[in-house]
C-alpha cells in the first residue's frame, strides 16, 4: 500500500479528534511506556479542538522521514501547537502533542552568537526550566524511595535551612521571620513565574495565595510526570519542602488547596 500523504493524515487526524475514539493502540510515543498518559492528553485535547474547530488554522507542515509535524493554532490568542505523527507500515500513529517549539526552521548562519539564537517568551522559558527541574527532582525522589525509603526521599528534598538563610541574607531590611515571608512570595513570583497574592506578611503571620502554581500545571500537562509519580507523592514533595522551610524560619504552616490554587498560611 502507498503511505498516506500529509494532507490525508491531517484530515484523518481531525476526523479522529471529532470522534474522540482514541485508544492506546493509536499511539506510538516518543517515550515508550507513556501510552496511557498520552491517551488522556489527546482525548482532553480533542475536546478542546472540537470546541474551537471553526478557529483552527493549519500554519505549517514539516515531514522528516516517516514523521510528520503539523503546526496549527485554535485562534489568534492561542499558542501554536505541534502535533507529531509517525508513519509505520503505511499507517499513521499519534506520537506527540507540544505547545512549545523553538524556531530552528531556518538555522542561523555560522558562526553565530547568543543574539542569533531563537528566543522565547519569558513565561515559556520559565516553563522549560521548571519542567527540567521537576523531572530531575522526581527522578531523584523515585531513586531514593527505591534505595532507601519514602521518608528518606522526602527528607532529602528539604531545603529549609538554605532557604531561610537566603531570605535573611538577601532581604536584610526586615526581621528575619518577616523577611522569610516576603522571600517566599518573591521567589514564587520571580523565580517560578507564579501568580502570587500576599494577603498578610508581618510578625503575627503570613498568608500567601498561589494561583494555579506552575508545578501543578506541569503535572497536569506533561505526560511523563504522570507516568513517573503519583499525585499523592507529587503533592507530598511540595508539602515536605514548604513545611521544612516554614519550620526553619520559626513558623507553623497550614497548606490549603482550593481548586487549582494553594494558600500558604504561616502562623507563630
Amino acid at each position: 500500500m502507498k503511505p498516506p500523504s500529509s494532507t490525508e493524515i491531517w484530515e484523518s487526524f481531525l476526523r479522529k479528534c471529532a470522534r474522540n475514539d482514541w485508544t492506546e493502540q493509536d499511539i506510538h510515543p516518543l517515550l515508550p511506556g507513556s501510552e496511557r498518559s498520552l491517551l488522556l492528553v489527546i482525548k482532553q485535547f480533542s475536546v478542546a479542538l472540537n470546541v474551537c474547530r471553526d478557529k483552527l488554522t493549519l500554519q505549517n507542515t514539516i515531514q522528516r522521514d516517516n514523521t510528520v509535524h503539523f503546526f496549527f493554532d485554535l485562534g489568534p490568542e492561542t499558542s501554536t501547537f505541534c502535533i507529531s505523527v509517525v508513519i509505520e507500515n503505511d499507517r499513521w500513529y499519534f506520537q506527540h502533542l507540544e505547545a512549545i517549539t523553538i524556531d530552528f526552521s531556518a538555522p542561523p548562519s555560522l558562526p553565530c552568537s547568543t543574539e542569533d539564537l531563537p528566543n522565547l517568551p519569558e513565561q515559556t522559558i520559565s516553563w522549560i526550566r521548571e519542567e527540567g527541574d521537576m523531572t530531575e527532582r522526581v527522578r531523584l525522589y523515585n531513586f531514593l524511595v527505591q534505595e532507601k525509603s519514602r521518608e528518606f526521599a522526602l527528607n532529602w528534598l528539604k531545603d529549609g535551612v538554605g532557604f531561610f538563610l537566603a531570605a535573611r541574607a538577601w532581604i536584610p531590611y526586615l526581621e528575619p521571620r518577616v523577611a522569610f515571608l516576603w522571600y517566599a512570595a518573591w521567589s514564587e513570583a520571580r523565580l517560578h513565574m507564579n501568580a502570587v497574592v500576599v494577603v498578610k506578611a508581618d510578625a503575627d503571620g503570613g498568608l500567601i495565595h498561589l494561583t494555579d502554581p506552575l508545578h501543578w500545571c506541569l503535572y497536569r500537562q506533561t505526560s511523563h510526570l504522570k507516568e513517573q509519580i503519583s499525585p499523592a507523592d507529587y503533592e507530598a514533595m511540595f508539602e515536605a519542602v514548604w513545611q521544612d522551610r516554614a519550620e526553619k524560619a520559626g513558623w507553623r504552616l497550614q497548606i490549603v488547596h482550593a481548586g487549582d490554587s494553594i494558600k500558604l498560611q504561616f502562623c507563630p
